[in-house]
């Protein structure tokens, strides 16, 4: 229980946070850091290009985005049109 308070797994961290710290790594490496940044379930566009920017910003060099699906919910398997996606 102690561990928690301490210890946080990514979707417990603020979008902003994650960036900053990967950016604060990145700057003491010469190749590129990945880090895929979690979202919460109601990010929409916006907060990934804001992520996009700040990442820019901070010198990161690769990012990605997850955006964290609510529960029940399921993997696209099939798109509107009926191609896989």
């Amino acid at each position: 229980a102690a561990d928690r308070a301490l210890l946080r797994r990514a979707p417990e961290i603020a979008p902003e946070a994650q960036i900053a710290l990967q950016a604060a790594f990145q700057r003491h490496v010469d190749g590129a850091v990945s880090k895929t940044v979690h979202l919460p379930a109601d990010a929409g566009v916006a907060d990934v290009l804001l992520g996009i920017e700040r990442a820019r910003r901070g010198g990161c060099k690769g990012v990605a985005f997850y955006r964290t699906r609510g529960p029940g919910a399921v993997p696209c398997v099939h798109c509107g049109d009926g191609a896989p996606a």
